[in-house]
């Protein structure tokens, strides 16, 4: 049996027609929910906590929650007004646009987290 150009596009080998089989819905939905298990619970859990939280979780200020106040101690100490953005990593200046951490807890206490992160706003200002 020839095999026409056309039909080697299809895939189609030798006369015989390939059909691929697609997984089982069931499969799909195990394999899903143990992803999102794995996600969730998987040895990964600690070192996520600790990127998103830092050392001192509980006592952690985010950025969202003073950004007003930022502003202004940045602006301050800059001499004009600068637009404030949580930044995705460290931070840093991006010409008016300062980057500040989304979340500082690297001080046992509350008071020591907020205190750093006006610093930062207004030594980056």
């Amino acid at each position: 049996m020839a095999v026409s150009e056309n039909s080697k596009d299809l895939g189609v080998r030798g006369g015989e027609k390939i059909v691929e089989r697609g997984p089982n819905l069931h499969l799909d939905l195990l394999e899903e929910l143990f992803g999102d298990a794995w996600k969730k619970w998987g040895p990964a859990r600690a070192a996520r906590q600790r990127e998103e939280g830092g050392v001192y979780s509980l006592a952690a200020v985010r950025f969202a929650d003073c950004e007003v106040a930022l502003s202004a101690v940045a602006g301050t100490f800059a001499g004009r007004r600068l637009s404030l953005r949580p930044a995705e990593s460290a931070g840093g200046n991006l010409g008016c646009v300062l980057l500040l951490p989304r979340v500082v807890a690297l001080g046992p206490d509350r008071q020591a987290n907020r205190d750093l992160l006006f610093a930062r706003a207004a030594i980056a200002g």
